[in-house]
């Protein structure tokens, strides 16, 4: 009889230990998201704003932050699986950046994911509109390193830029350092080292020109962008500030006895004028 009541209570034990065992095993483990939040130039962004989604599971969360740039966000193994897709909404000092992350095994066998966060400022555009460039006119313009003039062509790059100076109101500097006309300032932005202003035409539908400005001939119907690039992989889509130009080349349409009168003379300097630079 004894023995009866032991093998009994050893299967209840037994099957106690085991629903034991199987709660401890079906608890989730926790699973932490963090890190660092910057701004495009790499400057602490205190305080900030970072939402993160699921977008396997549709389920979102907000992350706790405090006075410094940290931000944290608690879950447990049944939020997230390998494979899901995270997306990370932060802003903070006027900048913004949306980033996409996989959860991989690794991560979960981790407990989390630390993700550093570098914000991008908002693309900054400096002038847009359009410009009518006249064939067979051309703009005087003065490198400011060496004083010396130059003759350029309006239907290039470069005329297209001092037309859009003239008409928006800003000014832009030139120099031939390189045995090249480069712009090296737009709007009074300078050039700084490396970084500095380039141009593309009809971006993104044709390559990235590699003549200098006051050598690329424009086209009627082309857009010259003029943008800031940091960097040879940056491209006007990326770029922190930009210009665009709308360019229509027209013809001057002068008959041989017009072309000397007063009038057609003053009408050939009212549509050819050159901004003023800075020197």
């Amino acid at each position: 009889m004894r023995g009866r009541i032991s093998a009994a209570l050893l299967v209840i034990v037994v099957v106690c230990l085991a629903a034991v065992v199987a709660h401890v095993i079906a608890q989730p483990s926790p699973f932490v998201i963090c890190g660092w939040v910057s701004t495009s130039g790499g400057e602490p962004c205190d305080n900030p704003a970072v939402s993160i989604s699921n977008l396997n599971t549709g389920a979102e969360w907000q992350a706790e932050t405090n006075a410094i740039n940290y931000y944290q966000l608690i879950l447990d193994s049944n939020d997230v699986n390998a494979g899901d897709i995270l997306r990370f909404n932060a802003s903070c000092c006027d900048q913004l950046k949306t980033i996409e992350h996989e959860v991989t095994q690794s991560d979960i066998d981790n407990g989390g994911i630390l993700l550093n966060i570098s914000l991008e400022a908002p693309q900054e555009i400096i002038w847009q509109g359009d410009v009518t460039l006249i064939n067979g006119t051309t703009f005087n313009v003065t490198a400011h390193n060496s004083g010396k003039e130059y003759v350029v062509n309006c239907t290039t790059a470069l005329g297209a830029l001092d037309a859009a100076a003239h008409a928006g109101g800003f000014n832009y500097t030139v120099s031939d350092e390189w045995g090249i006309l480069f712009v090296d300032s737009i709007a009074d932005i300078p050039n700084e080292g490396w970084s500095g202003w380039m141009y593309w035409v009809n971006y993104p539908d044709e390559p990235m020109p590699m003549v200098g400005a006051a050598e690329y001939v424009v086209e009627d119907g082309d857009v010259v962008t003029w943008y800031w690039s940091s960097s040879m992989d940056m491209t006007p889509e990326n770029s922190p500030k930009v210009l665009i130009i709308n360019v229509t080349v027209a013809q001057m349409n002068l008959t041989r006895a017009e072309e000397h009168t007063p009038a057609s003379q003053a009408r050939i300097t009212a549509l050819s004028s050159p901004a003023e630079t800075s020197r």
